[in-house]
């Protein structure tokens, strides 16, 4: 991605706000943009990282759905949104996670859905609100229960039915938020320093999370990763052949593991810390070169971190967000846009880090 610079001016709350594209880079993680807010005001701000939006290929649509126009779109998250009135009509999105929730818009038109996890009935919802026009802002109106970490399934199914204050049977779909705390050992997300062996697809890994791990047996190795949360878990492979690791959060005196078992046992939790403030942490996985007696050798095998949110399904409600969206953005001198989300307010010269997706 190329470094570029622009202005553009947007009113929000009643107050015209000057922002500024600074800079855009292409790193390790991916590409990243930085925004800088010029004057006192406010953003509309969302963290989409984890949201799929209905036009994307992933979600396959059956029977009658409609792209809604522009105009239809001023509350819904990337500026989309799929309606339908016609019984039995579905969207259906497969996915892996650990829990997934969906996003629409209420309004005095919309009718009742029914929303499917694995083929199971998870819930029916009735999305009449009496708010007219456009509806009000995309919310999220299902969260399912916690999922085992694995590929799952989320169908929305029109019911083509309503309730008595309806004017109107209509199912609509914003998007998904998949709820995914797994920062896997190939994520891309973990700094590896020394000799570490990566490995995917192969007999040994059959079990892993992702079917890949990393392993290593040099003394002093590490595997590092930050993450956003209150807490983390560590998830390795015991076996004959393991040895002794060392586990730091955030310089706190270190853990030590032993990794040993008799047998191979895969996706085992062999470090947990919880109870630290929301906010950014982070992990180190450290090779002591060190095993009990009856270990065959010393390698120290990751197959995952996982993160502990306190609500993973929680917007952020500080600056550090993960991307503003500009389809919630109220642009100056239109006639219409949206006035119904609360502001974030941010300081002048506050500047933020964030991932972009480009959609086809």
């Amino acid at each position: 991605m190329r470094a570029a610079r622009g202005r553009s001016f947007a009113t929000f709350a009643g107050g015209e706000v000057d922002i500024r594209l600074a800079k855009a880079t292409a790193g390790t993680a991916g590409p990243g943009v930085q925004v800088e807010s010029d004057a006192t005001g406010a953003v509309r701000l969302a963290p989409v990282s984890r949201l799929i939006d209905n036009a994307d290929p992933a979600v396959v649509y059956t029977g009658t759905w409609t792209p809604d126009q522009e105009t239809l779109t001023a509350n819904d998250h990337f500026g989309t949104q799929a309606t339908s009135n016609t019984a039995g009509s579905t969207a259906e999105l497969t996915f892996t996670s650990t829990g997934i929730g969906l996003y629409s818009v209420k309004a005095e038109s919309r009718g009742i859905i029914k929303v499917f996890i694995d083929g199971t009935l998870a819930d029916t919802i009735d999305l009449y609100a009496p708010i007219g026009g456009i509806g009000g802002p995309s919310e999220l109106v299902f969260r399912s229960a916690a999922l085992p970490h694995g590929q799952h399934t989320i169908k929305v199914e029109c019911t083509g039915t309503k309730g008595p204050y309806a004017n109107g049977r209509y199912g609509q779909i914003d998007a998904f938020h998949v709820v995914n705390p797994i920062i896997d050992s190939a994520s891309g997300r973990i700094v590896y320093s020394g000799a570490w062996t990566h490995s995917a697809a192969q007999p040994w890994t059959s079990g892993d999370l992702h079917g890949t791990e990393s392993y290593s047996k040099q003394s002093g190795d590490t595997a590092t990763t930050t993450f956003q949360g209150t807490g983390i878990r560590v998830i390795c492979c015991k076996g004959p052949n393991e040895g002794i690791a060392e586990i730091l959060v955030d310089g706190r005196p270190p853990t030590e593991v032993d990794l040993y078992a008799p047998t191979k046992q895969f996706q085992q939790m062999v470090f947990e810390h919880s109870g630290m403030p929301d906010g950014e942490h982070t992990v180190t996985l450290k090779v002591l070169g060190r095993k009990n007696a009856s270990s065959l050798a010393s390698f120290v095998v990751i197959d995952a971190f996982e993160v502990i949110e306190p609500d993973p399904y929680a917007s952020t409600t500080n600056p550090g967000v993960d991307l503003i969206v500009s389809a919630r953005l109220n642009y100056t001198r239109l006639n219409w846009g949206n006035y119904i989300d609360p502001p974030i307010n941010l300081p002048a010269g506050w500047s933020a880090t964030a991932r972009l997706r480009l959609l086809p």
